[in-house]
């Protein structure tokens, strides 16, 4: 169903780096090819493998403005077809079986599969399936993100974690309307998409999401907190006291400080924008982890890699700290011993993003 790949093939005599070609084939080899799942993804390959649609199509969206032959339609196409009357999803714990288990968010499922739909939106097959299911993606991004938008409080703006419709939720999560600061950057990038998107196809609903964007982005902006240089990351945090990097553990309390630049969230004048992303990328590392060679002492990670952060040092023209995370990647990949961690989909998706 999705042949194993041996690690074997990466360790060439002399190589300093994993070759794309080889990056590409263990993407692929988590695809699942036949069954009710097939032109799904698993997460990571294990015995009974299942997948979060969250990390799936994160890990796609690295690779899906390349070309087409990862199939990446077909898994639109089942991510549509388990929708339910709200556009909500739950996650697959196991491939073998047709149960399923509550998502653990339902905003950011919704975003980072629109902004999956729009990434493949430069090729012909990819601009002809979006064009075709249009209807859909757009109903997906108003009952699930401008419907349950927050227009009153003090977290108007903001798009809380679980759609006001899920009625089963995760054992062991809140289930009342709080809203994360990392969820709300990626939110903000696909009503923004969306909105760029509908424009250039002269569609009505195109002001729409570019409002609700910009109303989200302004609500995000409200986030910073001026006296401590850091973004708070939960709205409930907001106007109360924040702690000292050294008090805050790395996740999520400094890994989502550059979530607003990774997404590309205006936060005021461009200035204040450009100086809001640097205080955030301070205070990332405000700890000096080296958390592009190693996981953070704190264990907050669980020890995957995090590569998305090499995105953002990417963005910011960090090449010595990018090559080293790839570098560290590309060696924990190859000796295969945490395979589980750095051979998860949306790892190697950013990975692979990285040397695209």
């Amino acid at each position: 169903m999705f042949p194993f790949l041996s690690l074997i093939c990466l360790t060439r005599l002399g190589q300093a780096s994993i070759p794309n070609s080889d990056l590409d084939k263990l993407i692929l080899g988590l695809r699942v090819t036949s069954g009710s799942w097939a032109g799904t993804y698993v997460q990571v390959h294990q015995n009974s493998p299942g997948f979060r649609w969250y990390f799936v199509t994160e890990g796609l969206r690295g690779i899906a403005d390349r070309d087409q032959h990862f199939g990446i339609e077909s898994l639109l196409n089942q991510y549509l077809a388990h929708l339910d009357k709200h556009m909500l999803i739950d996650d697959v714990p196991d491939i073998s079986v047709l149960a399923t288990v509550p998502a653990d968010s339902d905003d950011t499922y919704a975003a980072s599969f629109i902004l999956l739909c729009l990434s493949i939106s430069n090729s012909r097959a990819g601009s002809q399936w979006l064009m075709d299911n249009l209807a859909r993606v757009k109903a997906v991004a108003k009952t699930v993100l401008l419907e349950n938008q927050l227009t009153t409080g003090p977290s108007r703006g903001l798009i809380p974690t679980f759609s006001k419709h899920r009625t089963h939720f995760p054992p062991d999560v809140l289930h009342t309307p709080f809203c994360y600061l990392e969820d709300s950057c990626e939110n903000y990038a696909a009503l923004s998409k969306l909105g760029t998107f509908l424009r250039s196809v002269k569609d009505s609903d195109a002001a729409n999401y570019e409002e609700a964007a910009a109303h989200l982005a302004r609500a995000i902006e409200r986030f910073f907190s001026p006296k401590d240089s850091a973004f708070y990351v939960l709205d409930g945090q907001i106007g109360g006291p924040w702690l000292e990097p050294k008090n805050v553990k790395f996740y999520p309390g400094r890994a989502s400080q550059v979530f607003p630049e990774l997404f590309g969230v205006p936060l005021g004048s461009p200035k204040r924008t450009r100086e809001l992303y640097n205080a955030g990328w301070a205070f990332l590392n405000a700890n000096h982890d080296r958390w592009y060679q190693e996981p953070p002492t704190d264990g907050s990670t669980g020890g995957f890699p995090w590569m998305i952060l090499g995105v953002v040092a990417q963005m910011r023209h960090e090449t010595a700290i990018v090559n080293k995370q790839i570098a560290w990647f590309d060696r924990e990949l190859t000796a295969g011993a945490k395979q589980n961690l750095f051979g998860q989909i949306q790892e190697l998706g950013f990975r692979r993003f990285l040397t695209k």
